[in-house]
């Protein structure tokens, strides 16, 4: 019976679905931008460092704070859009296409991480957006998205604007005037493959209005089934073992 009872303790720890670190430094919890590639004005802070209440959780920080007035919050300055895309690996004239106003991305900050993952899984993680332009500016659209290209074809899952001056609200934040309300993200994979992930923070038409983005808690939770099949064949050992 002991061999049983193991088996079956395993069982029920296998099936359970449990977030997997599938990002590297996903939590940010190492206090910098280990495992990431960053371009622009992209560094790892408290929420004090976008001029909000501190809560002693560190986050990613991206903005599009040119060299001068404010300036940026890191050692590097916001980089121009082309610079950007090139350096996320994506297409040329994708930032110009996700404009919400359709105007001219001009420059802003990013970082990517390639992950490897299976259909099924699932990608989550937390953010904000923060900006001096007027709620509901509808010419200089600065804006926050992510995306997903599978590396071995370059092939787009997914490039998504999650934010844009449309949904800012005012804000307590002593650097930016106004922000959106805290978001998450949930983005199931359709198919396994290793995909660059990519997130963005751009100013649109002019480089003067600052905006920045926090991100954190990127996760990625497998696919109900992984933990399932070893279920089942943690059981399909146990019954070989009894009849042994």
């Amino acid at each position: 019976m002991r061999p049983t009872r193991a088996v079956l303790a395993a069982l029920g720890l296998a099936l359970i679905t449990t977030p997997a670190a599938a990002f590297t430094n996903g939590d940010f919890s190492t206090g910098d931008t280990t495992g990431w590639n960053v371009f622009g004005d992209v560094l790892v802070g408290d929420l004090d460092t976008i001029g909000l209440t501190p809560d002693g959780n560190d986050r990613l920080i991206l903005t599009n704070h040119p060299d001068g007035g404010v300036g940026p919050l890191s050692a590097n300055p916001a980089v121009t859009a082309a610079s950007l895309e090139a350096s996320l690996g994506l297409a040329a004239g994708t930032l110009d296409a996700l404009s919400p106003s359709g105007n001219p991305a001009t420059e802003g900050s990013g970082a990517r991480q390639n992950i490897t993952a299976s259909a099924g899984d699932e990608i989550t993680f937390d953010w904000q957006f923060l900006s001096r332009e007027n709620i509901g500016e509808t010419t200089y659209t600065d804006y926050f998205f992510w995306s997903l290209v599978d590396t071995s074809d370059s092939s787009v899952l997914i490039q998504q604007v999650l934010a844009d001056p449309s949904a800012l609200a005012a804000s307590a934040s002593t650097l930016y005037t106004n922000e959106t309300p805290v978001g998450s993200v949930s983005y199931v994979l359709p198919s396994s493959g290793t995909f660059t992930f990519s997130i963005g923070v751009l100013d649109v038409q002019d480089t003067l209005w600052r905006t920045g983005v926090w991100v954190d808690n990127l996760v990625l939770i497998p696919e109900p089934g992984t933990g399932l099949l070893l279920g089942l064949g943690l059981l399909g050992l146990a019954a070989r073992r009894r009849c042994a």
